[in-house]
């Protein structure tokens, strides 16, 4: 026996070592990453990695590249982005057909939020089955410009509330959930911060949108009422009240590295998801260490280490999903702004 194997003989050690080996990059003296994610040879690995496995590992490539390069701009998130490159999915420790793994939990990362989107629809799915007449709705006003985003956010946030407060306080029942997402036009350099609701009734997804137009008009502030929507909920319009804070990748396959911190700096702390009424919060979070099962050669134990683009053995050299990044990928960062 190995002295790594004598030190991953249970599950605390496992989740020991996981959380203390953390860095596959050293850093240079301004803290920089020294290599960016260097291309690696594959090792021939004995059965076919499952598909489900090879799109953890393109996740991970994804949000450790957008990480670091987010890492190098100006940013008070800067540790942060550099947590997601050096700590999330870096080391697997495989027990059977068990792998278990450290996740940063940031909103950036591709990884954890596919966990977090099963969470919350785990969560909040059973609560909207029992809804008599669920409705999707979203609520927006006038994009915004840089300067304005991180207080338009805020006040949009407090007249959302003031007007589910007032709705309550005449005893009538709101029962629903309430998603903050921001997406970026790179074209007209503006933010669009809006809200996506899952809401009891017609009636009610009506009486919020008709408060939400006269609030804003009260406020002196443009609104266009036919991009306020309500539609029947479906499959659809649950994986996108669920899905990203903010659209990474823009719809002409580009990546604006200045909108995309911006955004996540203004949206820093504060909860994406607010249920309201009767429905229980789902937290958000997600567990720092978690395990799943795939179906792979089962082993004993083994502890593979992130190297680019991919997992690989300690032991073997043996890589774990056969991942190989793909032109489309690397035009992606190729044409990122800057």
């Amino acid at each position: 026996m190995t002295k790594v194997q004598q030190a991953v003989n249970t599950t605390k050690d496992i989740k020991r070592i996981v959380n203390q080996s953390l860095t596959y990059h050293p850093r240079s003296n301004d803290g920089l990453i020294l290599d960016k994610l260097a291309q690696l040879d594959h090792p021939p690995h004995p059965k076919q990695p499952p598909t489900n496995l090879k799109r953890k590992a393109r996740r991970v490539y994804f949000s450790k590249r957008l990480a670091l390069e987010l890492s190098q701009l100006d940013t008070p998130l800067r540790e942060q982005y550099l947590r997601t490159v050096e700590s999330c999915s870096t080391l697997i420790v495989q027990e059977g057909k068990k792998l278990i793994s450290k996740y940063c939990n940031n909103r950036w990362c591709t990884t954890c939020n596919n966990i977090r989107t099963a969470k919350l629809i785990n969560g909040y799915e059973p609560v909207i089955a029992k809804m008599n007449e669920p409705y999707f709705v979203t609520l927006t006003r006038v994009t915004v410009n840089r300067s304005e985003l991180k207080d338009e956010i805020n006040n949009r946030i407090k007249l959302f509330s003031k007007i589910i407060k007032s709705i309550r306080r005449k005893g009538i029942a709101c029962n629903g959930i309430r998603k903050l997402e921001c997406t970026y036009n790179i074209q007209e350099d503006k933010y669009h911060p809006h809200f996506h609701l899952i809401v009891d009734g017609y009636d009610m997804a009506q009486t919020i949108v008709k408060k939400w137009i006269l609030e804003t008009k009260n406020l002196n502030i443009k609104i266009d009422e036919q991009a306020q929507n309500i539609r029947p909920v479906d499959d659809g319009t649950l994986k996108e009240l669920f899905k990203y804070t903010t659209k990474l990748v823009a719809k002409d396959r580009s990546l604006c590295l200045p909108a995309l911190d911006h955004i996540f700096q203004c949206m820093y702390g504060k909860r994406t998801f607010q249920p309201f009424g009767n429905v229980r919060m789902i937290k958000e979070d997600i567990d720092e260490i978690q395990s799943q099962e795939y179906d792979i050669e089962p082993v004993e134990t083994a502890i593979y280490q992130w190297r680019g683009n991919d997992w690989f053995c300690m032991m073997s050299g043996r890589c774990l999903s056969g991942y190989m990044p793909s032109d489309n990928m690397h035009r992606l960062f190729e044409k990122m702004v800057t």
